[in-house]
């Protein structure tokens, strides 16, 4: 439950992910009072989340759970300073801990992030994210990632009922079989295109049953939805819940709200070193083929490619990670 082992370095695309939500983060906060947020997650050994948060929009109240005791150990020697809430909890226990945990604080809103990466549980996943749903409050923040790579469940074509399909079709069936009452029966056909955008209507139905099973009457506005490959595929959904009397709107100064719960934003950028990106972050406002004789060589060998790599770094650029050795 605390993510993939892999090294951040290794992970450039969800390190602009992530970076992206902490500046939305920064102005849902501008306009609001910081001291009655609590940010939690599953921090991972490295606690990148809570950091990136603390460093874009000055939130202190940061918390951490994880299921395994010895990951939770790691949060604490990694923690930015000391009052970082680090405990050993299952997520599905989460939502009885709401109270406890905005009382510690002395908070009244949440933002959650479940950064799930098991493919064989999504059901239990979306249940967790109902119950979840059921205890958020006006002003609130949940995001949900979930691994998109649906190659593992395919091989599951052979219980469906015997009957012509076509492709499309018998990946919606699969993942009716696979998720359950989650998955809209509106949703004949999935492209692999649409993969993500089914699942976050998914995550929109969950929501909806959770919020339906509370005590107050909130519209869960979907505010970043993203999607990328590092070792696998992922999609990324993140939802403001507003009271369903106020009138419904995106933090001001933020840029990258979906028009829709099914609108993505793909995350796709050029691996290039640290040197790399220095020339880069000159020259990428130069058409491509004069970036490339500046540089040497390609982006990629087809141009159109390459002009999607070239777009895609020029929008994430601000986001984009830097590691490199730092010798004493």
């Amino acid at each position: 439950m605390s993510g993939s082992g892999l090294p951040y370095r290794l992970r450039p695309r969800k390190h602009v992910d992530r970076e992206l939500f902490s500046e939305f983060v920064a102005c849902l906060l501008s306009g609001r009072d910081p001291t009655k947020y609590v940010y939690a997650s599953m921090g991972g050994q490295h606690l990148a989340d809570h950091r990136s948060i603390y460093r874009r929009s000055g939130l202190k109240a940061l918390y951490s759970f994880d299921a395994e005791g010895n990951v939770v150990g790691r949060q604490r020697f990694n923690r930015p300073f000391n009052s970082v809430v680090c405990e050993q909890h299952y997520s599905g226990e989460l939502p009885g801990k709401i109270d406890a945990i905005l009382s510690r604080f002395n908070a009244d809103n949440l933002i959650v992030w479940l950064d799930y990466t098991d493919p064989h549980t999504r059901f239990a996943q979306l249940g967790e994210v109902e119950l979840l749903s059921s205890r958020f409050d006006a002003g609130d923040v949940l995001r949900v990632t979930f691994c998109a790579d649906i190659t593992r469940i395919e091989k599951h074509k052979s219980q469906l009922p015997k009957a012509e399909r076509t492709a499309e079709e018998e990946r919606a069936a699969v993942l009716k079989l696979h998720l359950g009452e989650y998955f809209p029966n509106s949703i004949q056909s999935v492209l692999p295109s649409e993969v993500p955008g089914a699942f976050s209507m998914c995550v929109k139905r969950a929501i909806e049953k959770g919020v339906a099973a509370g005590s107050r009457k909130l519209v869960p506005l979907p505010v970043l939805n993203t999607s990328y490959i590092d070792s696998t595929a992922m999609c990324v959904v993140t939802v403001l819940f507003q009271d369903k009397d106020e009138t419904v709107k995106v933090p001001t100064g933020w840029g990258y709200a979906p028009a829709s719960w099914t609108d993505f934003m793909i995350i796709d950028i050029p691996d290039i070193t640290p040197s790399e990106k220095a020339i880069f972050d000159q020259l990428m406002h130069q058409d491509l083929e004069a970036l490339h004789q500046t540089l040497g060589f390609r982006l990629d060998d087809s141009d159109q490619r390459a002009e999607v790599l070239l777009a895609n770094y020029r929008k994430f650029h601000r986001y984009y990670p830097t590691f490199e050795s730092i010798a004493s």
